[in-house]
């Protein structure tokens, strides 16, 4: 004995934290259930060792918990068809073979959409798409896109850059980035 609490033997440290700790109820409180009736060298060390290795600990620590910052808003091009943004949507598993896929287009200025259905997502079938707005339209300055295969390609990069068109890739794994084409094909679907 020491005082009133019981000195424990090195074999049942361990033991004893683990059940000292059933609740996962932090290192604080552990620490001060175990004092109230044990005691041995260096025992809040150990304690504090056991619990961060805890895993149910790890994945309700409030301290770890990664806060998103604010989406930035994207400013608007001076005139029409100076940014647009690109993705595909699909398959529509009730489409017919030659729509089983949609190319969405969007100007940033007016939020004019443009869609081609096609029955393939290849760098040729965007382009092609491409080809036929353009013609229309004009070449805008700059296109916004995810990191689709289509998108990525050498063929797309050639294409962009022999019509001076800068290309602008969102983040991996995070459509909001490309918001404005996201939120046309939630619509579209």
């Amino acid at each position: 004995m020491r005082g009133d609490r019981f000195v424990i033997p090195t074999s049942l440290k361990a033991e004893l934290i683990n059940i000292s700790h059933l609740a996962h109820q932090g290192i604080v409180r552990t620490k001060q259930r175990l004092r109230e009736l044990y005691w041995w060298p260096a025992m809040d060390r150990m304690v504090e060792e056991i619990i961060r290795n805890c895993s149910v600990c790890q994945a309700s620590d409030k301290t770890a918990y990664v806060r998103t910052p604010p989406l930035q808003p994207v400013t608007l091009p001076e005139s029409p068809w100076k940014k647009l943004s690109i993705d595909i949507t699909g398959p529509f598993e009730k489409a017919s073979q030659a729509y089983r896929y949609a190319i969405v287009l969007i100007d940033y200025y007016s939020k004019w959409p443009e869609i081609a259905f096609t029955r393939a997502i290849t760098t040729d079938s965007v382009c092609t798409m491409l080809n036929s707005i353009f013609a229309r339209e004009g070449l805008p300055d700059e296109i916004v896109s995810d990191n689709g295969k289509q998108f990525t390609s050498t063929e797309f990069e050639t294409y962009l850059e022999a019509r001076g068109i800068r290309h602008i890739r969102t983040s991996l794994y995070h459509p909001q980035a490309n918001g404005l084409v996201e939120r046309f094909n939630r619509v579209l679907n």
